[in-house]
């Protein structure tokens, strides 16, 4: 009867943990985001552009982190998110935001500094030009510097399907890929261009000032 009883005993308080631990777990049903996630137009591993941080962090089942502050370049708000740098480092997820409150939470740009990490077609951090251009041929666009015009600084794949709102940029370094990011086509030149144009203005007034100090 002893024996009864507590298997009894043993029995409930199994049901009663395997019940708890079905509700007050979270279910995923799509991979950690790791080194091994792919980058496509839209998305690295389970992560998407336009989903919101909670829908990144649900989907990926990583906790992301965010930069304690909003930056402002030329009246462009933005945030960057990432993973835990002892997680997973080198993915960032950027936030453009109408204001320094930035209560508006959709990733629009994806942005890769990690050697390890490919794009579907296989290409990452250290792959020269020609790899590039071969694996996406006639879809590659040549971007030149703004101030050496001759100066290949990056390579921009535009996609094929009119719909696909979405590019993959490259920035360049000594002939290879350098970084690399993916987002839609309004955000993918955002920042970047903003600040060059901003650093040319404080180059152009610094060297007036001092030509005029000089008369």
């Amino acid at each position: 009867m002893l024996s009864k009883i507590v298997r009894f005993i043993f029995i409930a308080i199994a049901s009663c943990t395997l019940i708890f631990s079905l509700f007050a777990a979270p279910s995923y049903s799509h991979p950690h985001l790791s080194a091994d996630s792919k980058v496509g137009l839209n998305s690295i591993g389970a992560v998407k552009i336009g989903m919101t941080i909670k829908e990144a962090e649900t989907a990926s089942r990583t906790k992301l982190i965010s930069e304690p502050i909003t930056h402002h370049i030329a009246r462009i708000y933005y945030r960057r998110w990432h993973p835990d740098k002892r997680v997973l480092s080198g993915v960032d997820f950027i936030v453009f935001c109408d204001d320094e409150v930035c209560s508006h939470e959709n990733i629009s740009r994806i942005e890769i500094s990690n050697p390890k990490i490919a794009t579907i077609s296989k290409i990452k951090i250290g792959d020269a030009i020609a790899k590039v251009k071969s694996t996406y041929p006639n879809r590659i666009e040549d971007i030149y510097g703004m101030v050496n015009y001759t100066k290949l600084e990056a390579l921009l794949f535009k996609p094929s399907n009119r719909a696909e709102q979405n590019y993959l940029w490259f920035d360049l370094a000594d002939g290879k890929v350098k970084n690399y990011r993916m987002g839609t086509s309004d955000s993918i030149y955002a920042i970047d261009n903003c600040l060059k144009i901003t650093n040319l203005i404080d180059s152009f007034l610094s060297n007036f000032a001092i030509a005029f100090k000089s008369l």
